[in-house]
């Protein structure tokens, strides 16, 4: 079975250390198979070769590398794009161009879905300090609406009050 989804979003390449003054528009589209994973296409709907995209994802992990380093550099937190931003000026052989840029603002696209916020939003000091549970994902059908119901009852919770 396979998917095609366009992701369109935009984004000031300034912003991650790129140094460019205009905000860029930038489409990747993706194909998910689900027996082989994905395959990344460019704009003009060529397909990116599978070794390309792991290639620049290594890239994309050497970065995160970088920024750990930096995370105990810091006193204070900062943005995972602050960091990265930071990581590219130190590093100028870790930046890319054209497809192969395309490609790492597409692992970190990834990265802020995964968090569900853009970059800017992601803390440098806590990002990949998660604990993951075991057991597959799951849907909720009906939402959370259930859950919320079930852990409300019996409680008196009125909107615009303060509670104790």
């Amino acid at each position: 079975m396979v998917f095609v989804k366009k992701i369109p979003w935009h984004r000031s390449l300034e912003d991650l250390g790129f140094h460019c003054t205009a905000p860029v528009e930038m489409t990747l589209s993706f194909l998910i198979m689900i027996s082989r994973g994905y395959a990344l296409y460019d704009t003009n709907g060529s397909q990116v070769p599978q070794e390309f995209v792991e290639k620049i994802g290594k890239v994309f992990e050497a970065i995160l590398e970088e920024t750990g380093k930096l995370r105990e550099e810091m006193k204070e937190d900062i943005s995972i794009a602050k960091a990265i931003a930071i990581v590219l000026e130190r590093n100028p052989h870790l930046r890319q161009e054209g497809i192969a840029h395309d490609v790492l603002q597409w692992y970190l696209c990834r990265m802020e879905g995964w968090f569900a916020t853009d970059a800017d939003a992601i803390s440098l000091q806590c990002w990949d300090q998660e604990v993951l549970l075991p057991g597959g994902h799951g849907l909720m059908v009906r939402g959370y609406r259930p859950v919320i119901n079930t852990l409300a009852k019996g409680l008196d919770i009125r909107l615009g009050h303060r509670g104790c």
